[in-house]
């Protein structure tokens, strides 16, 4: 885990949030800034290599993604700095908002641990498909749970809970994070690999010939979680949120992180 300082958080205010026909901007007292960012730091736990929570581009090297731009924002519409907490799965990142090690991040509402945070309503929703090799000859879902068909999957995701329920031929492979699996499709060690489309699409980018399959095994509800007993921040994160989505800052941090395969709501 590494935690880094931002600085410029008023700033990006009028970046990110600000438009000729803004609605009044939301403010936030005391007890709202105690209950969302108890340290006078808000801390976003971040999935690193995640479009849906942060990534850094390359070629420009812009700190990018839906639950960053978020965060970011809400740190200044707060007023209080913010920090990043950056981990390498979605499952560290829920296990750090539900013992309060961090103050903000974006949950997936069916995980297992979604009981032990706060969400706010459903920002945007994923379907859950595989990735395969251009080479390979599953053509469907259904053709996945054959038997020696070697499934990657995040350790300890919502995934791997689920398809080790449904999975009744195909073995399952979980890995620490999406770093080798490019590697491992290369070497032939991977059939598929499981996870929401927004994850597989940035993968195929660096899976040459690969194909995501069509439909789905599960959809994925995704939005911000705070820790739980945290209630007054909670609803003003539920009308931050709100003006977010209709401001176009939800959609357009989506954009810019590249992130694909997503419905608004």
């Amino acid at each position: 885990m590494r935690r880094r300082a931002a600085l410029g958080t008023f700033v990006l205010t009028a970046l990110l949030l600000g438009c000729a026909t803004a609605p009044p901007v939301l403010q936030a007292n005391e007890e709202v800034r105690r209950s969302l960012a108890p340290t006078g730091t808000l801390r976003i736990a971040v999935f690193t290599g995640s479009p849906m929570s942060m990534v850094r581009d390359a070629a420009s090297g812009r700190t990018l993604g839906v639950a960053y731009e978020l965060g970011t924002a809400l740190a200044a519409r707060l007023g209080v700095p913010h920090q990043l907490v950056e981990f390498g799965t979605f499952a560290d990142v829920a296990a750090a908002l539900a013992s309060g090690q961090a103050d903000i991040g974006m949950f997936n509402a069916s995980s297992p641990r979604a009981s032990e945070v706060w969400l706010a309503p459903t920002l945007l929703s994923q379907e859950a498909s595989y990735l395969v090799p251009g080479t390979s000859s599953i053509m469907a879902i259904a053709d996945v749970d054959k038997p020696g068909v070697r499934v990657g999957v995040q350790q300890n995701s919502s995934s791997q809970g689920l398809l080790a329920r449904t999975l009744k031929s195909a073995t399952l492979v979980p890995l620490p994070n999406l770093q080798n699996v490019p590697q491992m499709f290369a070497a032939g060690q991977l059939g598929a690999f499981a996870t929401n489309k927004g994850i597989l699409f940035d993968l195929s980018d660096r899976v040459p010939a690969s194909r995501i399959l069509e439909g789905s095994y599960a959809i994925e509800n995704q939005t911000l979680a705070i820790p739980k007993g945290r209630e007054a921040g909670g609803a003003y994160l539920a009308k931050f949120l709100d003006e977010a989505r209709s401001s176009g800052l939800v959609k357009a941090s989506a954009e810019r992180a590249r992130l694909r395969g997503v419905l608004f709501r």
